[in-house]
């Protein structure tokens, strides 16, 4: 038992990613093992063509989970260890995620608050067209290092890498080519809402906003 409490303590450290469901996005998560000492662990959600996945990562270990289950307000998803299961279940309240781990006859209780991680992490954005129709875009942001790199997709396209990127604590900026010309983007964070401006060199400019 003392090897699958270790991995849960080792599983730290996981990157940003998660497109913007209410669990979207990198949580720490608190725990007790079998002795009574606590455990830290940091999990990150995202979501993918409609279906929640997760991330654990500690250092050269990665652990991919394609099978989160979401219904009312709960996740639950299994860590396989060895000859072993670890299954957890995690309720959403309000910005904190209680729950439970369960192995064989051995259950334990955990808690998760939101990681504080700048503007890393996937969001999911509305611009305005020319025309005041809406577009959906997806945005994916990662501090590598402290070396800025992201993504940008639609419906209309696949992965953009972004260019010229700077991102701080509530803002950022960067330009895109799509097959239309070079997009720029601007936004600025207030009250967990990303708001902005993209423009399309001197032909056209609208509004883009959305959260994580």
């Amino acid at each position: 038992m003392s090897r699958i409490f270790l991995l849960l303590s080792l599983l730290a450290m996981a990157a940003v990613s998660v497109i913007g469901a209410e669990f979207d996005g990198a949580w720490i998560i608190s725990t007790h093992d079998g002795d009574g000492r606590p455990v830290k662990a940091d999990l990150t959600f995202r979501t993918e063509a409609g279906a929640l996945k997760a991330t654990l990562k500690a250092g050269s270990m990665r652990h991919e989970i394609g099978n989160v289950a979401r219904e009312n307000g709960q996740v639950r998803f299994e860590i396989p260890w060895e000859d072993r299961t670890v299954r957890i279940q995690l309720a959403l309240a309000g910005e904190e995620l209680k729950g439970e781990w369960k192995t064989g006859d051995d259950v334990g209780t955990m808690t998760g608050a939101r990681a504080a991680a700048g503007m890393a992490g996937v969001w999911k954005l509305t611009a305005t067209r020319p025309s005041g129709e809406p577009a959906a875009v997806e945005m994916e942001l990662k501090n590598d290092g402290g070396t800025w790199r992201g993504t940008m997709r639609s419906g209309e396209t696949g992965p953009l890498a972004l260019q010229d990127l700077k991102a701080g604590e509530d803002a950022v900026q960067f330009t895109a080519d799509t097959s239309h010309g070079p997009v720029q983007i601007r936004m600025k964070l207030q009250d967990g809402l990303l708001k902005g401006t993209w423009s399309l060199g001197n032909d056209s400019s609208g509004a883009i906003e959305g959260r994580r």
